[in-house]
């Protein structure tokens, strides 16, 4: 089964070279294989995969609640800015903590657009039941 998700998902990343927006979201429940899948392309492709809650972390630690909100959305672009034409992001709850008030689906739509990249992003959905298309 994750082997034909892989291939899809390569398939997607092929799909997507000529549109505008250029997210792709793997979405399923924990321990169902995500990580693993993204892992595995973005080995392939020679591409890092992006530890977004532990990113976030490191560099939010040392500020207060207020300077979080206030600078969240620059930290998110730099963490994912990078020279790669694709990024793979893993682990991105923390981006839809109301506490941090941030937008993540328009900062990324923004980064992708300013940098023309694709974007993988691995979503955990809880109680939620879904097959890969």
């Amino acid at each position: 089964m994750a082997h034909k998700i892989q291939n899809k998902l390569k398939q997607y990343l092929k799909d997507t070279d000529d549109l505008y927006y250029k997210l792709i979201l793997l979405v399923g429940k924990q321990g169902s294989g995500k990580t693993a899948v993204i892992k595995d392309v973005a080995d392939e492709l020679s591409v890092p995969v992006i530890n977004v809650n532990v990113s976030i972390s490191e560099q939010l630690i040392e500020l207060t609640s207020k300077q979080r909100s206030l600078h969240i959305s620059q930290i998110l672009e730099d963490i994912i800015d990078n020279n790669f034409s694709i990024k793979f992001l893993d682990n991105v709850e923390m981006l839809f903590d109301r506490k941090l008030k941030l937008d993540p689906l328009r900062i990324l739509q923004k980064n992708l657009k300013k940098s023309r990249c694709r974007c993988i992003l691995e979503w955990l959905c809880r109680g939620w039941k879904a097959d890969i298309c």
